[in-house]
């Protein structure tokens, strides 16, 4: 219970030196001829993220236009069942910050019942939009070629050490999801030149 006093003699204070960015601080470590170039680099790469970004914005925004000027009366089973989709996203997402569906109930003071609820809205939505765009790759009588596959693939390939073939995909089950992301992608850009053309 007694107090006690040390003393503590500090002899050296360190402190982490950075390397000085230089141009052969890059050529060295980066595989870049100047500084210049990495910056011209990274710049691109941020460019690409944000085209990505607005590209993938524009996507969701036309196919939601799409999906509410169709007059399309859902099923309440399909809106039942992408209910049942979105729920297991929801847990799987959970799982991946590390905690449970009924801790974020428990935590939330949330019923099951009322998340369904929640989620029953961008259900029907996302329902809507499926329809919607199944619609239309069956009225424009969209496909999927080979060409479509491998260039792709390829597209996906780029920064791996080793390319990845069709039948290695297909070994893994995603050639499937490969093609209907394709489909996917061609009805939407079929969809932005509709809606450019009619905006010219």
């Amino acid at each position: 219970g007694k107090t006690a006093n040390f003393k503590v003699l500090v002899k050296e204070v360190k402190t982490k030196k950075l390397p000085e960015l230089t141009d052969k601080f890059v050529k060295d470590n980066m595989g870049m001829d100047t500084l210049k170039d990495l910056e011209k680099e990274i710049k691109k790469d941020m460019q690409v993220a944000l085209d990505k970004q607005s590209e993938g914005q524009y996507s969701f925004e036309i196919v939601k236009q799409l999906a509410e000027k169709s007059k399309i009366e859902m099923p309440k089973k399909m809106i039942d069942l992408t209910i049942e989709d979105m729920m297991k996203e929801f847990e799987e997402s959970l799982k991946r910050q590390g905690t449970t569906k009924e801790h974020y109930l428990q935590s939330t003071k949330t019923s099951e019942e009322d998340l369904r609820k929640n989620i029953e809205k961008s259900a029907e939505e996302r329902a809507r939009q499926e329809v919607a765009i199944k619609s239309l790759i069956e009225k424009e009588k969209i496909e999927v070629t080979d060409k479509d596959i491998d260039k792709e693939i390829e597209a996906l390939s780029k920064d791996k050490d080793k390319p990845m073939t069709r039948q290695e995909l297909d070994e893994k089950g995603l050639l499937s999801y490969l093609k209907s992301n394709i489909l996917y992608k061609k009805a939407v850009d079929l969809l932005a030149t509709k809606v450019k053309e009619e905006t010219k």
